[in-house]
């Protein structure tokens, strides 16, 4: 399955994602809240998560979803570390770049929450 803007999705978990849009990224082009994805609907690249998209939602009801406090994805701080260290690793030696990556993850989980 290749994602397209604009659709739904349902992650592993039975969560239903959407609609997704695009982003600039190249490895996680896709999101939607603070969630994103590869474009074959991975959440991480490394290993499978709850959050993996799995199928498309082709037909939804006649009203617009209501979002649910549930709908955004739990964003682990290390999942979201090693998504931001790839940026960081050719500028640092690794362990500053961890580092580096934890507390960028940090501060963007921080910000997401008051909003």
């Amino acid at each position: 399955m290749i994602l397209q803007e604009g659709r739904y999705y349902r992650a592993r978990d039975g969560a239903v994602y959407g609609p997704i849009r695009e982003s600039m990224s190249s490895l996680y082009p896709f999101f939607f809240g603070a969630g994103s994805w590869t474009p074959t609907g991975e959440f991480n690249v490394n290993y499978e998560t709850p959050n993996d998209l799995i199928a498309e939602i082709t037909e939804l009801e006649a009203k617009p979803p209501v979002p649910s406090p549930d709908a955004t994805p739990k964003v682990d701080r290390v999942v979201l570390a090693s998504k931001i260290l790839p940026r960081l690793a050719p500028n640092l030696v690794p362990s500053m770049a961890a580092r580096q990556a934890l507390q960028y993850a940090d501060a963007f989980l921080k910000e997401i929450e008051n909003d």
